[in-house]
């Protein structure tokens, strides 16, 4: 009885491995796809930033229209 309940419980932590792995894996890829869309963000704010200095910058030398 106890070698059946020996191999019951080496084959359910053989399983259960296997799905930690399994979930283990995906959350690295889930890890490396954010990286990768937080380096893009970064990359579209510093553009932003630019692009607003720059229109800062065009308006202020224009000097402000009076009202």
């Amino acid at each position: 009885m106890q070698l059946v309940l020996l191999s019951v419980i080496m084959v359910g932590q053989k399983v259960s491995a296997a799905a930690s792995d399994k979930q283990a894996l995906q959350t690295y890829k889930d890890a490396e796809a954010l990286l990768k869309i937080q380096e893009e963000v970064h990359r579209l704010i510093e553009v932003n930033n630019s692009l607003t200095e720059k229109i800062h910058r065009a308006v202020t030398a224009k000097g402000t229209p009076a009202a």
